[in-house]
């Protein structure tokens, strides 16, 4: 299998694509990044990461969609089985409201179709748009084919919108003229304008 790899990043990316072509090789053809349903904090350090420019940027997602010819594989993006393990937690920088909200989403998926929240993860990366191919570690060979089984099955269900409607519902307190309100997400904008419409009466 001819497969090139690299870990680009900035318009680093844009100038390494020419020079395959320029010197009469054959281009790279697939991207190797960390990526996962959860992302670290920004400017923070994930251990066991030593390269900074290893993870999938917004910058990336945009170069793949307008390059057909280049794809992604996901490193590590079951965060060493921290969505599955009780005994393996997210690293300390994931632990932002962003990942609260989303782990509450991806394990009511999960519950809705029977699988295991790490199994919804990977087929979610392969159901994105650029679609991401996980690289995934296993024991065995039969654990290896009950996994990628298992993936097939969830592929064909529509986790992008079922993810995405459990995010729009999700709840979260907002303290709004000292009072807690317990909100849904949807409401956020109407809760906030007539806050601003309460002060600027009070002027």
């Amino acid at each position: 299998m001819d497969v090139a790899f690299v870990s680009p990043t900035g318009n680093l990316l844009c100038a390494m694509s020419d020079q395959p072509a320029e010197q009469g090789v054959e281009p790279f053809t697939a991207l190797q990044l960390t990526t996962s349903y959860v992302r670290p904090r920004p400017d923070t350090q994930v251990p066991g990461k030593d390269h900074r420019f290893g993870f999938v940027s917004d910058e990336t997602i945009d170069y793949l969609e307008t390059h057909d010819d280049l794809e992604c594989w996901a490193y590590s993006p079951l965060i060493q089985g921290a969505y599955d393990r009780d005994d393996r937690p997210l690293p300390e920088v994931y632990d932002h409201p962003g990942t609260t909200r989303r782990l509450s989403a991806l394990r009511s998926v999960a519950d809705e179709l029977g699988a295991q929240p790490g199994q919804v993860v990977l087929s979610w990366l392969v159901q994105g748009s650029p679609s991401m191919r996980p690289i995934v570690g296993a024991s065995s060979l039969a654990q290896l084919d009950a996994a990628a089984q298992r993936l097939r099955q969830l592929v064909a269900q529509p986790l992008q919108r079922l993810l995405a409607d459990q995010l729009r519902d999700a709840r979260f307190h907002l303290l709004v003229g000292g009072v807690a309100l317990r909100v849904e997400a949807r409401a956020f904008r109407q809760v906030l304008d007539q806050d601003a419409r309460a002060r600027k009466s009070t002027r």
